[in-house]
């Protein structure tokens, strides 16, 4: 194909083969890279349902799947892609890399982009487990011959990984420019490796360490680095912002799949107690911190923290935002959000909903009530009483009106397709009561599907049911609703 480069374009080339878990973490971990880049992926012959998942992403960078039915090894394949590939600098990187450093792709463009004369840089590759410890500072020669990676197995010993990157990376370039003319530079000493065992079967806990035993021996470079790991899928691992929103800390905890790695709130008496509730290793102050810093597929978003769901769209991680958090955010949230609408999942609500269908005609009216023991009714509860009845109806909310308003409830007219119906809000054991006129009456508690969907979705699943692009104007009325209630004409109303 050979395409005419883009220049400044830089095109990721990876190849895979099964092991659609580890692919899936690694699409993840590089899009949320900064920097202009295309992804180019290369699947080597995938018996494992690879190729179905790789056939509907939903990715946000510019992504090429070419799929080869048979294994024609690395060498072969990788040309392959770079032949597709539209950049004017390619980036090969195997489906078993993460990608922690975010402006990866850009350092490493920079070198050839400042010098014409330098043919590849290579990466720092640390062990997944295990932060400190090198698995390849990049390739030497060394005088009597040998050619390979130096490093393996010796700590990192700075805080940053950066600087030793781009030192490292101008080690090439003296090798690119003076070594291949003046020869090997490297004394022998560079390429002893030391011993490394590793354990990747659990891809939440990868482990790596220094061998103990003397005379340890490590057979080659690439030994037991593609040890299969477990066919399950990993949990997917998520921070929470907020520690406060109760239903919502208890909705993560309960959820099988998802593990929370870190825990954000300004509040220590909160935040500590959560983060030990979880196993959670991460406990930040700092929400926007904590999204930036800790490696992640999603972000629960309980507080109403607009930086940190700002950082969240930047890094490309879908967020999940708590309803009265959702209230706050309408005007941040973006098509990568959802919410957690304890109602919605209901299958009631889809049996109600055919019921309405088939009975053919419009409704004459509805009534919705749900009660929750919330502080705050419309904010907490508004969101689910009007999704229900678009839901049921099938058509959206246009118009909803308060007609009385206490601090243990509040009542409201609403018109949804033209149908006019009553809102109630309370406190109580959580209920949601629907009625429509005519047809057919439910009586429901909250599911958890909301977090199931997030979970999902974060495996490569299909987009949430309560996706922001759904509920995004159920949110914009749940906003001027919780203003009129609040106006103080209202203070004094019965209900």
């Amino acid at each position: 194909m050979n395409p005419t480069p883009v220049p400044g374009l830089v095109s990721a080339v990876m190849l895979v083969r099964n092991r659609w878990e580890c692919t899936r973490r690694a699409l993840a971990s590089l899009a949320r890279a900064s920097g202009d880049f295309e992804v180019v992926v290369v699947d080597n012959g995938s018996d494992d349902g690879t190729a179905d998942h790789l056939a509907r992403p939903a990715y946000p960078r510019p992504l090429t799947v070419l799929r080869h039915e048979d294994d024609r090894g690395g060498g072969e394949r990788r040309n392959v892609g770079a032949a597709a590939a539209r950049g004017e600098f390619l980036f090969f990187l195997d489906n078993d890399v993460l990608v922690d450093d975010l402006d990866v792709v850009e350092v490493l463009a920079a070198e050839p982009a400042a010098d014409p004369g330098l043919g590849a840089v290579p990466p720092l590759l640390l062990y997944p487990g295990d932060g400190a410890l090198v698995q390849c500072a990049g390739g030497v020669s060394t005088a009597d011959g040998r050619i390979g990676p130096a490093g393996r197995g010796q700590p990192l010993s700075a805080d940053d990984k950066l600087p030793i990157w781009k030192r490292h990376t101008r080690v090439i370039r003296s090798r690119w420019r003076e070594v291949f003319a003046a020869g090997p530079a490297h004394p022998a000493a560079d390429l002893e490796w030391v011993p490394v065992h590793k354990d990747h079967s659990d891809l939440d806990r990868p482990r790596a360490w220094v061998a103990a035993e003397p005379g340890a021996t490590d057979v080659s470079f690439f030994a037991g680095d593609r040890a299969p790991a477990s066919a399950e899928p990993a949990d997917v691992r998520v921070v929470l912002v907020g520690a406060r929103d109760v239903p919502v800390v208890d909705g993560v905890r309960v959820v099988d799949g998802v593990r929370v790695v870190g825990v954000a709130d300004p509040d220590v008496r909160a935040l500590l107690p959560a983060a030990r509730a979880h196993g959670a290793p991460w406990a930040l102050r700092d929400a926007v911190r904590l999204v930036e810093t800790v490696p992640a597929e999603g972000v629960v978003v309980a507080l109403p923290d607009a930086a940190a769901v700002a950082t969240a769209s930047r890094r490309a991680l879908p967020v999940l935002l708590g309803r009265k958090a959702a209230v706050d955010l309408a005007d941040v949230a973006t098509d990568r959000c959802s919410v957690d609408l304890p109602w919605a999942h209901h299958p009631e609500l889809t049996a109600l909903r055919k019921a309405v269908s088939e009975g053919g005609g419009v409704p004459g009216g509805f009534a919705v009530r749900v009660e929750h023991p919330g502080a705050d009714l419309v904010a907490e509860l508004g969101a689910d009483a009007l999704d229900a009845v678009e839901r049921v109806l099938g058509v959206p909310v246009t118009a909803v009106r308060t007609v009385a308003a206490t601090r243990d409830g509040v009542r409201a007219e609403a018109v949804a397709g033209g149908v006019a119906g009553t809102v109630g809000l309370g406190r109580g054991a959580p209920r949601l009561r629907v009625s429509v006129e005519g047809v057919a009456d439910l009586d429901v508690p909250p599911v958890g599907g909301a977090y199931s969907d997030f979970v999902g979705a974060l495996r490569g699943g299909p987009p949430p049911l309560t996706g922001w692009a759904a509920v995004a104007g159920v949110f914009g009325l749940v906003r001027g609703w919780r203003s009129e209630v609040a106006a103080p004409d209202r203070s004094g109303a019965g209900s």
